[in-house]
């Protein structure tokens, strides 16, 4: 048994859909994860493949649409979400690959091999007002299986006022969210207007911490409504062997699709490459 996570922690998150792991990343693998961020969303008005939330919600507002927030008013800070950056920016390749997450994933899903999914960035500037809602993964990945998932990785000390995460304790509670055409699943109810009556827990979480959940978690996040706090996240996804392809047409079209998978195909390819077990022992982290 590694030292990294505890027969407890294994059993709780097969039981549960999700383990919050203290202090899992040191401080030094942390700074290239907050400058490859700055850097990556720097120039979001050049940039298509950067969702800038604030911006479509502030449209959505604009023509009359509800939208979830913690305040009243418009955003002053961003949100922003930027996919898949492993492959252009070594920082994130070197600490989705190399870190200890896919050992802890391994012995999480116990699972003798995994490939890399993909990644995304996250920014909740103070003043980002929007709420990410409540969802599930699976509807947005191209796959289907048990053995899949989620690495959120804290950059910043989170809390309620900037942007914690919040879980519904049950892998298979609820059907996905269904906010964009074909999407799979039904829709999700109004667990914001009642998190107590659904088993909400809201993590709050420090720089090193890291939440893991499972792709089928109900989870979402409250608004960045505090005045100074920048809220900033890192995730990796990792898939099991039971993984196999198969393209959603709900799923958004530059989000973790494969050009070189058939349908009922195993989840491996130089999209979705092998990170474990590892051709080098040598870790960063």
């Amino acid at each position: 048994m590694s030292g990294l996570v505890s027969s407890d922690q294994i059993e709780a998150f097969q039981r549960d859909g999700v383990l919050h792991i203290p202090s899992l990343i040191e401080e030094r693998a942390l700074d290239p994860l907050r400058r490859a961020i700055d850097d990556l969303l720097a120039a979001v008005s050049e940039n298509p493949v950067v969702n800038n939330v604030t911006a479509w919600a502030a449209k959505a507002k604009a023509a009359g649409e509800a939208v979830l927030s913690d305040r009243d008013g418009l955003a002053t800070g961003r949100f922003l979400v930027r996919p898949n950056t492993w492959s252009e920016d070594a920082r994130i390749h070197d600490f989705a690959f190399n870190s200890v997450l896919p050992e802890v994933a391994a012995l999480l899903m116990s699972a003798d091999r995994l490939s890399f999914l993909g990644d995304q960035l996250f920014l909740k500037e103070p003043g980002s007002i929007y709420r990410t809602a409540f969802h599930q993964d699976s509807g947005y990945f191209h796959c289907f299986g048990d053995q899949c998932c989620s690495f959120w990785v804290s950059l910043d000390r989170v809390t309620r006022e900037s942007g914690v995460m919040g879980y519904v304790f049950s892998a298979n509670a609820f059907a996905h969210r269904a906010p964009l055409p074909g999407a799979e699943g039904e829709t999700m109810p109004s667990i914001e207007d009642n998190e107590a009556a659904y088993g909400v827990r809201n993590i709050e979480t420090a720089p090193g911490d890291v939440i893991v959940h499972h792709y089928k978690t109900v989870h979402g996040a409250t608004g960045n409504i505090s005045s100074t706090s920048t809220r900033r996240a890192a995730a990796s996804r990792y898939l099991g062997p039971d993984m196999r392809y198969r393209e959603k047409p709900g799923a958004p079209p530059n989000t973790f699709k494969s050009t070189e998978l058939n349908e009922g195909d195993p989840v491996i390819s130089s999209e979705y490459p092998l990170v474990w077990p590892r051709a080098s022992a040598s870790t960063s982290v």
